[in-house]
Order: C-alpha cells, then structure tokens, then sequence
C-alpha cells in the first residue's frame, strides 16, 4: 500500500517534491562544468540555507551561530 504521509516518518509527497523543485532551481543556475564535489557542496548549502536555516527559531543568523558554537564547542 503506498501512503501520501508516510506513517513512520511523517514524510509527504507534496514536501518532498517542494524539496526538489527548490533544488532544481537552485542548482540550475550552476549547470556547466561542475564537478561532483561542487554539485555536493551546493546542495549541502541550498538543504542547510532552505531547511536548517529558515527552521530555525531566530532565522538564517541565529542557525549559523549555533553551528559556528558547535563547531568550535566555544
């Protein structure tokens, strides 16, 4: 049986291709000669910048304070 919302995730299939349509766009204005690397690095950037950030309770800034404190354990 298939499900639109996954039961044990809670994974939707409307959510998952909003994900990708903001990948295709993002990642379309890079096309060219991008190696893999790159196209790894840009789409850590658009998940962190689209999902981590903007979910964050004081936005993009307050995510990537927290990420800088984290990293140097400060």
């Amino acid at each position: 049986m298939r499900y639109f919302v996954h039961p044990g995730t809670g994974a939707h299939t409307q959510h998952i291709e909003s994900a990708w349509q903001t990948y295709k766009e993002d990642i379309y204005r890079y096309t060219g000669n991008m190696t893999e690397k790159a196209l790894k690095m840009n789409l850590r950037f658009i998940e962190w910048n689209h999902w981590l950030g903007k979910e964050h309770r004081k936005g993009i800034l307050g995510r990537l304070f927290k990420d800088i404190r984290a990293f140097y354990k400060v």
